[in-house]
C-alpha cells in the first residue's frame, strides 16, 4: 500500500469515526474533484457550491456504513454521493423547469481570454455518447485517474481509457471541422 492509499484509508477511518480534523483533510483532498464536476455539470458556480456542501453532508453521514478497501473503490462511492445529489437537485420540479447547461466559463476553464471558446467545448462535449462524455468530464474537470473513473462508471480501466481515447479524437475531429 503507498504512502497516498494509506493516508486516505487513515483519513476515511477517522471520519467514520467523527473525528472533524480527519474530515477536514478528507474535505481538503475530494473539494476540487467535487467541485470540479459540480461545476461542470450545474448552471452557475453558487448552485455547484451548495451541492457540494450537501456532497459532504452525504458523506460524513454515510461514512459510518462505508468499509474502506481501496482508494478507487472510495473514490467509486464519494461519485455515487454526487451522482445521487444531482438528482435530487434535477428531480425537484423548480430546478427541473429552470435546468440550464452550465457554460464552461473562464473560472472552470482557468483562463478569461478561453471563457469564449467554452461554447464550443460545450457542442464538442455534446457530441459524445453520455457515458464516454462522464469519462472525459471526469478525466478533465475533477482529475480522476481512469482506473478511478472506471470503478466509478462500473468499466474496466481499459474501457475508460478508450471511451477517452475516442472522445478526443472526436473532439478533434469535431474542431478541425469548425
Amino acid at each position: 500500500m503507498d504512502n497516498a492509499e494509506h493516508d486516505i484509508r487513515i483519513l476515511v477511518e477517522t471520519s467514520a469515526k467523527g473525528d472533524a480534523e480527519g474530515f477536514k483533510r478528507l474535505y481538503d483532498h475530494l473539494i476540487d474533484q467535487v467541485f470540479g464536476y459540480l461545476r461542470y455539470r450545474t448552471a452557475t458556480k453558487e448552485v455547484a457550491e451548495d451541492l457540494a456542501q450537501d456532497v459532504f453532508v452525504g458523506l460524513y453521514q454515510a461514512l459510518p456504513s462505508f468499509t474502506y478497501r481501496s482508494r478507487v473503490e472510495f473514490y467509486a462511492f464519494v461519485f455515487t454521493i454526487v451522482r445521487r445529489t444531482l438528482a435530487r437537485h434535477y428531480g425537484n420540479k423548480h430546478t427541473q423547469a429552470n435546468q440550464v447547461r452550465a457554460d464552461i466559463d473562464g473560472d472552470l476553464l482557468g483562463d478569461s481570454d478561453t471563457a469564449s471558446e467554452g461554447g464550443d467545448i460545450e457542442r464538442a462535449l455534446a457530441t459524445l455518447e453520455p457515458l464516454t462524455r462522464e469519462v472525459v468530464i471526469l478525466h478533465h474537470w475533477s482529475g480522476y485517474t481512469f482506473k478511478e473513473i472506471g470503478a466509478m462508471l462500473h468499466l474496466t480501466e481499459a474501457a475508460a481509457r478508450v471511451r477517452h481515447h475516442r472522445a478526443v479524437d472526436t473532439m478533434r475531429t469535431y474542431f478541425n471541422q469548425s
